[in-house]
């Protein structure tokens, strides 16, 4: 053997090698994250036990989050947040239309924190809330940057299938109108992979609901919309996710449209400016784009037989 083909015959199989541990690396770190997952999932439905499962509390990584690294022969979409908006001018400030007012939580106007998120924060007290959708998620919620949960598990330990996490810009001190959650699309289906699964009309169907439960309110919303946005502006499918945050009516209205206009399903259902929307964000194969399923919160005048 030539030794130009013994070097590129070693050099092969070194990569072959690294390709393997990277994979394997990959792998353990899902069952990490899944075992994590349900370890938390223990403690969250354990009701009035003697003792609760605990896990090891994990200290934040030191420096910046990184992106997600793609194991070989095993793409991995990596979730994006929408980027922060330029500070307006005086000019631009100027309001338009009617503006909705913040409120307190009308069943909890203290604060006081749910007692089912007490042992949960234990472990993380990045916690903040609880999703519940059928039999495809069950699993916490976490709040703190945009960065930090796309590669670090909901115990707050490195891993790059991250974990489901809460909007930066989204303030529960007091009621949101729209709650934004963030969460890589799995190949394995796990946090916000299934979401695709929304495009069967039979799937949606049987799958209307979600429960969002955050430190200090339980909420039940019903879907009205999936599909996918596109964060370039100038783009048909354009959404403004600041907009949809807004306290404006107008741009509320404006948001809201969007949803309506990308969505795939054959909903009737209304939405109203006033109402707290659940927006389940995640990424698709186009880096610019968007995954979203929006839902509204069941008004206190309805049954969820109507839908």
């Amino acid at each position: 053997m030539k030794k130009k083909d013994l070097i590129l015959l070693i050099l092969c199989l070194a990569l072959a090698v690294f390709g393997a541990v990277q994979t394997a690396g990959y792998f353990s770190a899902q069952q990490a994250a899944k075992q994590t997952d349900e370890r938390l999932r223990e403690m969250w439905h354990a009701e009035e036990a003697d003792e609760i499962p605990t896990l090891t509390p994990q200290p934040p990584a030191a420096g910046p989050a990184r992106t997600p690294e793609t194991p070989p022969g095993e793409p991995e979409e990596t979730l994006l947040p929408v980027p922060k908006p330029e500070v307006p001018s005086s000019e631009q400030k100027e309001e338009k239309g009617t503006k909705l007012r913040r409120s307190m939580y009308p069943d909890n106007p203290g604060l006081a924190i749910s007692e089912r998120f007490r042992g949960l924060r234990k472990t993380n007290r990045d916690i903040i809330g609880w999703l519940s959708i059928g039999k495809m998620q069950d699993e916490a919620v976490t709040q703190r940057d945009n960065e930090f949960y796309m590669n670090h598990d909901a115990s707050g330990k490195e891993n790059i299938s991250g974990a489901v996490f809460l909007d930066e810009n989204v303030s529960l001190r007091m009621r949101p109108y729209t709650l934004i959650l963030y969460g890589h699309n799995m190949r394995d289906e796990s946090r916000f992979g299934w979401l695709r699964k929304y495009e069967n009309p039979d799937f949606y169907r049987k799958n209307l609901f979600i429960d969002f439960q955050t430190l200090y309110e339980d909420g039940r919303y019903v879907i009205f919309s999936e599909g996918t946005v596109s964060t370039e502006e100038g783009n048909a499918n354009y959404l403004d996710f600041f907009e949809l945050n807004s306290l404006r009516s107008d741009e509320r209205a404006r948001a809201i449209g969007v949803l309506r206009d990308v969505s795939v399903l054959d909903s009737d259902i209304d939405v109203r400016i006033d109402d707290q929307i659940l927006v389940l964000v995640t990424c698709v194969d186009k880096e610019t784009d968007r995954r979203v399923v929006a839902a509204r919160r069941i008004r206190e005048d309805e049954d969820e037989s109507q839908f």
